[in-house]
């Protein structure tokens, strides 16, 4: 058996029948659930799925993926940007437990956008990631 094939098998026997049908049935979490591993690419479908439901966990996990090319994810540093600007105010609100994720996703956006990495270089843009950084830094906290 090649490791491709094992680590499928391996990933499709720690997945239970009820996360299964959680994440068909939208469930961002269990969606993430399924895809945080990211063995398979039917897992990082699941983990897109759950990004794109504005789940903090799984949009911080799949701009990792792409900003360090890790796990069989190719390098793409646009859709690194892409998915760790895809978190705003309104989404950390919405997922108060994971603002240190959130937190951890603006700060490297504005690296990005300081060294022009992905995306057009913009000090402007960087510090008003940087600002958002703060400001959920000290939600996190009150």
């Amino acid at each position: 058996m090649d490791e491709t094939t094992e680590a499928q098998e391996l990933a499709h026997a720690e997945i239970d029948d009820e996360l299964v049908q959680e994440s068909k049935n939208g469930e961002a979490e269990a969606q993430y659930s399924i895809g945080y591993p990211y063995r398979t690419s039917e897992q990082k479908q699941w983990l897109t799925k759950a990004a794109e439901q504005g789940y903090i966990p799984a949009i911080h996990r799949i701009s990792y993926l792409y900003l360090h090319g890790v796990h069989g994810c190719e390098q793409d540093m646009a859709k690194a940007v892409k998915w760790l600007s895809a978190i705003t105010d309104d989404i950390a609100d919405n997922n108060r437990g994971d603002l240190c994720n959130a937190v951890s996703a603006c700060v490297q956006l504005a690296c990005l956008l300081l060294c022009g990495d992905g995306c057009q270089q913009d000090e402007n843009a960087a510090n008003i990631w940087l600002q958002r950084a703060r400001k959920l830094y000290f939600m996190e906290w009150t």
